[in-house]
Parts: structure tokens; C-alpha cells; sequence
């Protein structure tokens, strides 16, 4: 597994090259999109463990961090998270297919 971080000063949420971002930083398995990610200027580290058997599901962002991505985003933010989005091709429409199937971060207020 590689973590990946936009370099010092950039922060971003949202979706890139498949990978979602939090705060600038994601995490993939794939050796072909860590080259790209290098290509581009990211950090990449490969000190993270390999979870012993299960496999994380990715990583949830929330309606509105979801609000803000545009719709090619949206839709691979759906296909990462095996949402089936039906015929639905608005930001809108996609949106309701996340949440639907309910992956959306919500965040529990103590």
C-alpha cells in the first residue's frame, strides 16, 4: 500500500486519477497510478502495512465534500465505492445514487 500526498502547501479533497483525497492525502495498492502520481509532482511513500487479511474499504467522503467534485468525479467516486449510478449522468443524480447506497461519511456529533 502507498500513501500519497500533494506536496506542502496544496491541499485537496476529491477524487484524482481514481484515488480519493482527504486533506491532500490518499492511499492505492497500484504501482501503475503511484508512476503517475510521481509524474505529477506527489509524494509517495510505501511505508505503510499491509493489512494482515482484510481489505479496507476506500476511504468515505461526505455529502458535502461530495457536493463540491464535479460530475466526472462524482462518477468515479461511484465506481470506486461499486455505486451503481443507473442511468443517472447529472452531479445531482449521481449524488442521490451515493447516498443511497449509503456511501456517504457522516460525521457523529458527540
Amino acid at each position: 500500500m502507498y500513501k500519497i500526498t500533494f506536496p506542502e502547501g496544496r491541499t485537496f479533497t476529491g477524487v484524482y486519477l481514481s484515488v480519493p483525497f482527504r486533506d491532500g492525502q490518499g492511499e492505492t495498492d497500484s504501482d501503475y497510478l503511484v508512476e503517475r502520481f510521481r509524474g505529477k509532482g506527489l509524494i509517495v511513500e510505501n511505508n505503510l502495512e499491509e493489512p494482515e487479511e482484510d481489505n479496507y474499504p476506500p476511504m468515505l467522503l461526505s455529502r458535502e465534500e461530495l457536493e463540491k467534485l464535479p460530475v466526472e468525479q462524482l462518477a468515479n467516486y461511484a465506481q470506486v465505492h461499486q455505486v451503481d449510478t443507473g442511468k443517472a449522468t447529472s452531479e445531482k443524480g449521481i449524488l442521490e445514487k451515493i447516498a443511497e447506497a449509503g456511501k456517504v461519511f457522516v460525521k457523529i456529533e458527540e
